[in-house]
């Protein structure tokens, strides 16, 4: 009788509400102790305490994930929190700031060919600085004459030097010459002869750019 008495207890008390709560909160309890024993917070994350990552990795590596998702969530945000250097542009220099000039439509053709034409003598820089030259002296007309007797589009000085005509017609003559004189005085640079001409003095603000 004792025995069927301690066996209906028992029924009773594991239908007890009671007992089911009691149960459940030591439960809680021991697992928050267990959990942060074994886990702490890092930020937005849980990281595995240092002591339980090797147990981890040797019984089981692909439970190592969240170790490793953690470790590349740090490695990201030390990446994007390094502020990024700025570089500072190079400035062109002063001689290679291209020469913005009118070209008639004549002295516009006339460019065209002449860049084209040049380029089996000069390259790069050279070929900016020959084009910022000639556009200055003469905007590319073939026919241009100043008042001191110096023409064409290098304006040489006198005229007659060149043994060419003034006209579109003796563009390449006229070309030839500039090139040899470039070869002879500036020992074939028109880098060098574009220097020379931004180095001379305006007058009364107006550039006299004189290269012969």
């Amino acid at each position: 009788m004792e025995k069927i008495n301690k066996i209906e207890l028992l029924k009773k008390v594991l239908k007890s509400k009671i007992f089911w709560l009691i149960t459940l909160w030591l439960f809680t309890i021991g697992f928050i102790y267990w959990f942060r024993s074994n886990y702490y917070f890092n930020g937005p994350s849980i990281t595995i305490k240092a002591e339980w990552k090797c147990f981890i990795c040797s019984v089981n590596p692909k439970k190592n994930t969240k170790v490793k998702a953690n470790a590349l969530v740090k490695n990201v945000l030390a990446v994007s929190s390094t502020p990024t250097p700025t570089t500072t542009p190079t400035p062109i220099p002063y001689y290679l700031q291209p020469v913005k000039k009118f070209l008639t439509p004549e002295g516009a053709k006339n460019r065209e060919w002449v860049l084209e034409y040049v380029k089996k003598y000069y390259k790069g820089d050279d070929i900016l600085c020959l084009d910022n030259l000639l556009k200055s002296e003469s905007g590319y007309r073939t026919d241009a004459l100043n008042e001191g007797g110096c023409g064409g589009i290098g304006q040489a000085c006198p005229a007659s030097k060149m043994n060419c005509a003034l006209n579109d017609s003796a563009l390449e003559c006229q070309t030839q010459y500039v090139i040899g004189y470039i070869m002879r005085r500036y020992s074939g640079s028109p880098t060098e002869a574009w220097k020379f001409w931004l180095s001379r003095t305006p007058i009364d603000g107006k550039d006299v750019g004189n290269w012969y």
